[in-house]
């Protein structure tokens, strides 16, 4: 397989892992399962800048774990649990990015949580968030679908150009076929016919023969005639 072979299909797969990603960050999944993109850095080191976190609402959380927040929001959260408390029979949570020198203002109700982190993926959310405006999608989606589907229609068309050429081939080496058959019946009837006319030369030979023979016997039978003729004439003369 070649490296450009090998490109491509890298390729391809990450443009379906994009397009995965996406619907996937579009619609929801079985199980509450989400797939979110963070585009800040106050979670690193543990969640990098641009990475995808796959989350899940939870019955309740603990202080350490990182949740995403922000029901309501264009742009959820994702920070640390750092202390809980309870007010007025309501559950406070206050939440700390761990790259922040400073907790988050603002405490978090349960119900404005979306879900837990259960895993990241870095880098990745570039991509996917880059897909969701228009020009990313041309970009990453669209356009290299395009080249793809292209590429394929090439190798399609090549393929349907190397079956009609061996077609063309196949029919061409049977026209080869026939005409050399073709010359094989005439070289059987000039080989017939030079025999004819071997046999023909060979008679006519042996007809010169029989006629010179017979001009022999002709030349014969008049040297006795002429002899006989003579004998005669001097018969009579005696």
């Amino acid at each position: 397989m070649s490296k450009l072979k090998i490109i491509q299909y890298i390729f391809v797969g990450l443009i379906a892992v994009i397009a995965l990603l996406l619907v996937i960050s579009t619609f929801p999944i079985t199980g509450n399962f989400q797939v979110l993109t963070v585009l800040s850095g106050s979670m690193e080191p543990d969640i990098k800048t641009g990475s995808i976190v796959v989350i899940k609402p939870a019955e309740s959380y603990k202080i350490g774990e990182v949740i995403t927040f922000g029901k309501n929001s264009e742009t959820p959260t994702t920070h640390r649990i750092e202390n809980i408390e309870v007010t007025e029979g309501r559950v406070l949570y206050t939440t700390k990015g761990d790259a922040n020198n400073a907790p988050d203002a603002k405490t978090v109700l349960k119900r404005d949580i979306i879900g837990k982190v259960l895993f990241s993926v870095p880098f990745i959310g570039y991509a996917v968030d880059a897909v969701k405006k228009p020009i990313g999608f041309m970009l990453i989606i669209v356009i290299p679908a395009v080249i793809i589907v292209y590429d394929e229609l090439r190798k399609v068309k090549n393929e349907i150009t190397k079956m009609r050429n061996k077609k063309k081939d196949e029919e061409q080496d049977e026209r080869i076929q026939e005409n050399f058959e073709v010359n094989e019946r005439q070289e059987q009837r000039l080989a017939g016919n030079y025999q004819r006319n071997e046999t023909q030369t060979a008679d006519i030979g042996r007809n010169k023969e029989k006629i010179e023979f017979s001009k022999e016997d002709i030349k014969k039978n008049k040297e006795e005639i002429e002899k006989i003729r003579k004998d005669l004439e001097e018969f009579k003369i005696k």
